[in-house]
């Protein structure tokens, strides 16, 4: 089944809001993980830049695997810039073909004994104001994916954040809801 880009966003961020106080204290980093760059990841979850999640939200910086208890992990793979293509979809009101955006691709990766279920969702603020970013559409959304044992998935995210505000991101990107888990980066995007 396939979604309209900003319907799909919009379910999957209202559920993330109401659930998603549940699943943050349940999670941790994983210090052994690699930037496919091949940069190794800090040992201190602490982020990366002055970004800044609310308080009871827990972070990791974009070179960080984020881990869950169930053995579920997230990490950034690459962050790049492109430029909107001709009839390239985005919420931005604004945007225009040929306008830069960044394209954050992801992998989960189900350490877990039991199939998942995800439904991959993500979301990005940007500055001290922590404005929404405009999302871009990169690829095909889909419903749900059942993730088995030992396999990975990769999405990629797009969204419009201007070249002054980099420094500053949060992303949050929901990976499954029941139960709601949430994996948060924050820091610095810049290449």
């Amino acid at each position: 089944m396939t979604l309209n880009y900003s319907s799909h966003m919009r379910v999957a961020g209202a559920v993330a809001a109401a659930l998603g106080m549940l699943l943050w204290p349940g999670c941790s980093t994983d210090s052994g993980a690699e930037r496919e760059t091949g940069s190794a990841a800090s040992a201190s979850p602490a982020p990366e830049a002055s970004a800044n999640p609310s308080p009871s939200v827990r972070a990791v910086g974009f070179k960080q695997t984020y881990s869950f208890d169930n053995g579920l992990t997230v990490k950034i793979l690459k962050i790049r810039s492109a430029k909107l293509a001709p009839g390239q979809t985005t919420d931005d009101p604004n945007a225009k073909e040929g306008d830069p955006y960044t394209i954050i691709s992801t992998r989960i990766v189900n350490g877990s004994p039991t199939d998942v279920e995800l439904v991959i969702t993500g979301r990005a603020t940007f500055g001290p104001e922590a404005t929404e970013a405009p999302p871009v559409f990169v690829g095909e959304e889909t419903a749900s994916i059942d993730l088995k044992p030992k396999k990975s998935q990769d999405t990629s995210f797009g969204f419009v954040i201007p070249a002054e505000f980099q420094d500053q991101v949060v992303m949050e990107m929901t990976i499954t809801i029941d139960p709601v888990r949430t994996a948060v980066f924050s820091g610095s995007i810049s290449q």
